[in-house]
C-alpha cells in the first residue's frame, strides 16, 4: 500500500511554476479564485496552468464562500479535477456540487475534534467529500497563506480521539524546514503548503518548492 505523505503546493499561477512543481514531485496544485489573495488567479490563468500540468499532479480549484453554479464554471473552464472549500459551506451546496470532488477547509481550534467528527459524519454521507483541510485561522478572511502554524500534538490527540476516516490534510505555516517535525507529529493524509515556499507573497520560489517536496519524501508515512 502506497502510504507517503502526499503534496498540495497551493497557489500556482503561472505554466513555468506549475511545471516546476510538477518535476518536484507535487501530487496537487492548488489555483486560487479569491479576488483579495496575492494568489489570484483569473480562469484562463488557471486553465494555462492545467493545460501544462497535463493529468501528470491534480488540480485544485480554491474557492471562498463560493457560488455552485460558478463553480462549475470553473471546473469546465480550466479542467479542474477537485474543489478547496473555504468560508461559507452547507449541506444544499455541498450537494449542489455533486458529484464534483470537495475538499472542505476549516480552521483550528479547541473544538477541533468535533469539526472532524462533524465531517467524518458528512464524508459518509456524501461521497464526494474526499478530505478535509485543517489550517491556521485566517484573520483577513481571504482563506489561507498566513504562514503561521498552530498546535500540532493538539490536533493529533484529536485525530486519534475521533479516528476519522476522513483523510486529514495539514495546512498553516509549513516550510521545508518544519514540514518533516509536522509530519512525524500530525501523519497527515497530505500537506498542503503556500506562503511557506514562496519568496514574497503570491511569488513561489523553484528552489523552496524543491526542499519542501524533499523533505515530505524524507519524513515518514501518512495514516
Amino acid at each position: 500500500m502506497d502510504r507517503h505523505t502526499r503534496i498540495k503546493i497551493c497557489g500556482i499561477r503561472t505554466p513555468d511554476i506549475a511545471e516546476a512543481v510538477v518535476e518536484a514531485g507535487a501530487d496537487m496544485i492548488g489555483v486560487n479564485f479569491v479576488e483579495k489573495s496575492p494568489r489570484y488567479v483569473t480562469l484562463d490563468e488557471a486553465a494555462a496552468v492545467s493545460a501544462t500540468v497535463a493529468g501528470r499532479a491534480e488540480v485544485v480549484g480554491l474557492f471562498k464562500d463560493g457560488e455552485a453554479n460558478a463553480m462549475r464554471d470553473a471546473i469546465r473552464h480550466a479542467s479542474l479535477d477537485r474543489l478547496q472549500l473555504h468560508g461559507w459551506i452547507d449541506e444544499p451546496l455541498i450537494g449542489e456540487l455533486n458529484p464534483i470532488e470537495l475538499i472542505p477547509a476549516v480552521s483550528y481550534d479547541q473544538r477541533i475534534d468535533q469539526i472532524i467528527a462533524e465531517w467524518d459524519v458528512v464524508a459518509l454521507d456524501c461521497a464526494h467529500v474526499t478530505a478535509l483541510i485543517i489550517d491556521t485561522p485566517d484573520p483577513s478572511g481571504i482563506g489561507g497563506g498566513t504562514g503561521t502554524t498552530y498546535n500540532w500534538h493538539a490536533l493529533r490527540e484529536a485525530i486519534d480521539k475521533v479516528q476519522p476516516t476522513l483523510p486529514i490534510v495539514l495546512a498553516g505555516g509549513l516550510t521545508p524546514d518544519n514540514v518533516a517535525e509536522a509530519i512525524e507529529t500530525v501523519r497527515p493524509w497530505m500537506v498542503d503548503v503556500a506562503s511557506g515556499v514562496e519568496s514574497s507573497r503570491g511569488v513561489k520560489d523553484v528552489g523552496r518548492v524543491r526542499a519542501f517536496c524533499d523533505a515530505v519524501r524524507s519524513a515518514g508515512p501518512s495514516t
